[in-house]
């Protein structure tokens, strides 16, 4: 599909290149140096524009740059427009200044430049604060199937209420990032599924207390996460 996207926008993009040097040549007769400038920055502009669609259209689907391709095409779309816009006004109206047409174009593609950077840069970040947030939401669901085959497994009606306030417990954990506390739960839950199967009467009691170490850690990193947005870790 992506391939035929580009093929199809490759096309569209040679049609459009093709036709512009046709009008120029049969719209213009005593072609001088505001012309021929003029018509070099409009072929640019339709190869820039050309190029970032094809560019955007080989990313598409990464989550990288989920936030570039709408500011991206926002970008394109407003250079090519006034690129050719003032080449056609320097060509057709004023007929002359060929040095401000020059300076303005190079200034008007510095600007797309920058913003296109600026873009890619913002884009970047946010890609990794998906990455960062998609592969908590990942643990903390993770430990929570975890728990729901310790309920599913458990056969003690004293565990039972015990098990339930574990689950909301990491069922309500905010999941913005993951911290080194994770991996204690973990662990703990692993253990706590062991003592679980085991079914043997003096796991109950060992059990209700390795529960209750996991929502003390549950707290603790409550309170790591808040220290994290507070901007102490």
């Amino acid at each position: 599909m992506k391939t035929q996207n580009r093929n199809m926008i490759g096309m569209i993009s040679l049609i459009l290149i093709l036709t512009t040097i046709v009008l120029f040549f049969i719209l213009t007769e005593k072609r001088v140096l505001i012309d021929w400038l003029g018509f070099a920055f409009i072929i640019a502009a339709e190869l820039i524009l050309m190029n970032g669609l094809l560019f955007m259209q080989r990313g598409r689907g990464n989550q990288k740059f989920i936030v570039l391709y709408p500011g991206m095409y926002s970008a394109i779309g407003f250079y090519t427009i006034l690129s050719i816009a003032i080449s056609i006004l320097y060509m057709v109206v004023i007929r002359g200044g060929a040095k401000y047409l020059l300076s303005i174009q190079i200034v008007l593609f510095a600007a797309y430049l920058i913003t296109i950077l600026l873009l890619y840069n913002f884009s970047l970040h946010v890609g990794k604060v998906n990455e960062y947030v998609l592969d908590s939401v990942n643990k903390m669901q993770g430990l929570l199937n975890t728990v729901v085959v310790i309920q599913n497994i458990n056969r003690n009606g004293t565990l039972v209420q015990k098990l339930n306030k574990l689950y909301d417990g990491i069922r309500f954990c905010d999941v913005s990032v993951t911290v080194a506390t994770d991996d204690v739960i973990a662990v703990k839950l692993i253990e706590l599924q062991q003592l679980i199967e085991s079914n043997a009467e003096e796991s109950a009691g060992a059990a209700g207390k390795l529960i209750d170490d996991i929502m003390v850690l549950i707290k603790k990193r409550a309170m790591e996460m808040s220290m994290i947005k507070a901007g102490g870790i």
